[in-house]
């Protein structure tokens, strides 16, 4: 009777083994089923959430920056464009208004705007309310262009006695002859205008600019450049100081464009635009 109970347990034991494997089965294979649909569903659904989160941040009108440039010039055209995907970069809409050099420096340092294009970093110890960012984005030449040959022109201090021409609002270049016979220009095309009249007999200029300019609309008027450049720089974005938290991931986003060749591709693109329309 004993050996028949000890049977009995056993058998109902093992049943009760039996059910609680298949139990355990059921369990793991439902666990892994349900998993894998929600993370089918959560696949699925994704790109929708991020298209949304993208369209909401694109919404945001905190995220625009109102950028002062200076109208007709080339380097500020060439800076438009590549700040224009700089900011993008950092998850900003960059907006330009364009206006005479002067004027844009005026409104930047009174944040008026949100900075300016493109300057020398020395701007900033006359505007003090501006700040630059540190990774220069273009580098110029200053040269003297003149109707006659005047070899000996080869500094600042050649200059004395000349009428001078300068685009207004160009710092750097004023400040080399603040002390001469100094005529001020509203653009590129008006300060060639004053050379080719000869209400000037020098006007300074960076060398690409002048000779597109000259390439345009003064083409038979004799104008040249004369010896090697005058002056040579770095251009920097600068804002107001209300905007300083953007100067450090501009500056990362920056040197990554400069060291891909992204900045030199776009500066060579819009050079091949302005000598294309001039023809």
């Amino acid at each position: 009777m004993t050996g028949i109970m000890q049977s009995m347990k056993t058998r109902t034991f093992s049943k009760i083994d039996n059910m609680s494997s298949k139990n355990e089965r059921f369990s793991t294979f439902s666990f892994h089923f349900l998993f894998f649909w929600l993370g089918a569903f959560f696949i699925l659904l994704s790109p929708f959430w991020i298209g949304q989160a993208d369209a909401g941040q694109a919404k945001d009108p905190s995220k625009k920056i109102v950028i002062a440039a200076i109208v007709d010039d080339k380097f500020h055209t060439i800076a438009m464009d590549i700040l224009h995907l700089a900011y993008q970069r950092i998850g900003y809409t960059a907006l330009f208004i364009e206006m005479p050099g002067k004027r844009c420096l005026e409104y930047a340092n009174s944040g008026k705007v949100d900075g300016d294009a493109a300057r020398v970093k020395g701007i900033c110890q006359i505007y003090q309310n501006l700040l630059p960012v540190k990774m220069p984005i273009l580098y110029f030449q200053g040269v003297a262009f003149t109707k006659g040959i005047r070899p000996s022109i080869r500094n600042w201090n050649d200059l004395k006695g000349l009428r001078i021409g300068v685009v207004s609002g160009i710092q750097h270049y004023q400040e080399g002859i603040k002390d001469m016979n100094l005529f001020l220009a509203d653009n590129q095309n008006h300060l060639f205008k004053l050379l080719s009249l000869d209400r000037i007999q020098v006007a300074i200029s960076d060398k690409t600019s002048g000779l597109l300019e000259i390439d345009k609309n003064f083409k038979d008027a004799g104008l040249h450049t004369v010896n090697p450049p005058m002056y040579a720089s770095y251009l920097f974005h600068v804002v107001h100081k209300k905007n300083r938290k953007l100067i450090a991931p501009l500056e990362k986003v920056l040197y990554r464009m400069e060291r891909s060749g992204e900045i030199q591709q776009i500066e060579k693109n819009i050079l091949k635009q302005l000598a294309t329309q001039n023809k």
